[in-house]
């Protein structure tokens, strides 16, 4: 299930919008993984959108956040680097994340994940204006 909270008023950004299809889906899509298989009442991968502000800059944020099966601090330090992957032999790259980095950083995005491990994981993406 996928809950989203869109804000209506966000300005629009400059973006490769297919390039960036790829991040969200990318995403989105481990969330789903995240959750499967897990004897959880909430299965749900919960998107939200904001306007916001830090350190003087404003920034168009997206949020992707799971209740899945979370991730260590150590698998956390590595999600990014290529190759790495939590997921049997056969059923992931670990070139996913790393890609998702790349297409973030062509955008000028600056990317936080937010995880427990048995509470679920957020990646929070913000996008400059």
């Amino acid at each position: 299930k996928v809950e989203i909270d869109l804000s209506e008023d966000l300005p629009a950004v400059l973006c490769q919008p297919g390039r960036l299809n790829q991040v969200f889906m990318n995403i989105i899509t481990n969330a789903a993984q995240s959750m499967e298989g897990q004897d959880m009442e909430d299965n749900t991968v919960f998107i939200q959108t904001a306007r916001t502000e830090s350190i003087g800059q404003d920034w168009v944020e997206v949020r992707i956040k799971d209740h899945g099966v979370g991730m260590s601090e150590t698998v956390k330090s590595q999600i990014f680097d290529p190759f790495f992957t939590t997921k049997p032999v056969g059923e992931g790259t670990g070139l996913g994340l790393s890609i998702v980095m790349g297409i973030l950083s062509d955008h000028n995005a600056e990317v936080e994940v937010e995880s427990s491990e048995g509470v679920g994981t957020e990646f929070i993406i913000r996008f400059p204006l």
